[in-house]
């Protein structure tokens, strides 16, 4: 991603869904990542879509990862802007199959 960003002066980050069966692992990893990317790739403004809820920092599930991803990108020296949006997507995609036999599969956030 470093050097994807290179040169860039601004980035929209929006975290990718998590894939694994720990979101909240998936969120660090990407967090880590995309922070690393603009600390060395020397972008200069962020802005990031996150998540009502992020700003209580732990104890709300899945959100909690998008609340680390914020803490990552503030600890850049970017300056960084947090959109938090009224509603927490989860992109249903993955669950097709369950959602055709009527059911949505909830995720353990740890």
């Amino acid at each position: 991603m470093i050097r994807a960003v290179s040169g860039v002066d601004a980035l929209y980050w929006v975290a990718p869904t998590p894939s694994g069966d720990g979101p909240l692992t998936d969120y660090a990893r990407a967090a880590a990542s995309v922070a690393r990317a603009v600390a060395e790739g020397g972008v200069r403004r962020v802005v990031s879509r996150s998540s009502v809820g992020a700003e209580k920092r732990h104890g709300v599930g899945e959100i909690d990862g998008l609340a680390s991803t914020e803490v990552a990108l503030n600890q850049t020296g970017a300056d960084v802007t947090h959109l938090r949006c009224g509603y927490f997507f989860t992109n249903l995609e993955y669950q097709l199959d369950a959602l055709q036999e009527g059911k949505i599969r909830g995720r353990n956030a740890g």
